[in-house]
């Protein structure tokens, strides 16, 4: 990084190029893929994260063909599929965390 050039500076100049805070706030809904490639299986695993405010999200894990794994909450509640069966999550916690993402 130049010589007197702070994070601070870094983020600012990001924001001011992508429109400003004001844009960056008006912002509803979100979604983020990420992909990657790990020894011994047979395709990438993928991890999408997808949001919408107020209180919207999924978490989805998929290794094609092999797996499949999806967090949910919507208004309050939570859901979980998993190969080991899908459930409502109950657990306060759990829910608080959702409802944080």
């Amino acid at each position: 990084m130049p010589e007197g050039v702070t994070a601070a500076d870094v983020v600012n100049n990001y924001l001011t190029a992508i429109g400003g805070v004001e844009k960056l706030q008006k912002l509803t809904a979100t979604q983020t893929i990420m992909q990657a490639e790990m020894a011994g299986l047979p395709a990438p695993i993928t991890v999408t994260v997808a949001k919408k405010v107020p209180g919207y999200y999924v978490e989805i894990q998929e290794i094609p063909n092999m797996f499949k794994q999806k967090r949910l909450y919507a208004k309050g509640k939570g859901y979980a599929e998993s190969p080991q069966g899908n459930s409502e999550i109950e657990d306060e916690e759990e829910l608080a965390e959702l409802e944080r993402s």
